[in-house]
């Protein structure tokens, strides 16, 4: 998304300083939604009587924790899927299957073959290493956008 001068939230960034925190933004809502899925899930397990049966409070937070989990793949899929608007539109990629929800349909079936589908396409990988967690997946004197 920083490759593409995207903002976070998959919109074309009008400065720089915009688009510059792109990258750590990401990177911590993925940690924190990370720790949160690994978490979550434990919680309700504490909300049982004593015979071992859940309590109302315990459907409470599970419901919380769908709830968690659901909009993280919403939010997920529409920031694939803008992504992936935005590049087909900058090179003039038309959809070739599902008219008009084919983003929105690779996003949600297959996002991490999306993803990667979306770098091999704006960073020349032949030529330059790709770096992990490198604002934009690159070496710095590779050039910004292929």
């Amino acid at each position: 998304m920083h490759r593409l001068k995207l903002t976070w939230m998959a919109d074309v960034g009008g400065t720089p300083s915009q688009t510059a925190s792109t990258f750590r933004i990401m990177f911590w809502i993925g940690i924190v939604t990370w720790i949160l899925m690994q978490f979550l899930p434990l919680l309700p397990r504490a909300f049982v009587d004593e015979n071992g049966l859940p309590t109302t409070m315990y459907y409470r937070v599970d419901m919380i924790c769908q709830i968690v989990t659901y909009s993280y793949l919403i939010f997920r899929t529409v920031l694939i899927t803008k992504t992936r608007q935005h590049i087909r539109s900058k090179y003039h990629i038309p959809e070739q299957q599902c008219h008009n929800c084919e983003d929105c349909c690779c996003a949600w079936w297959c996002g991490c073959c999306t993803v990667a589908q979306m770098a091999r396409h704006t960073g020349d990988y032949e030529t330059y290493q790709a770096m992990c967690c490198s604002e934009t997946g690159m070496p710095t004197h590779a050039p910004s956008i292929v």
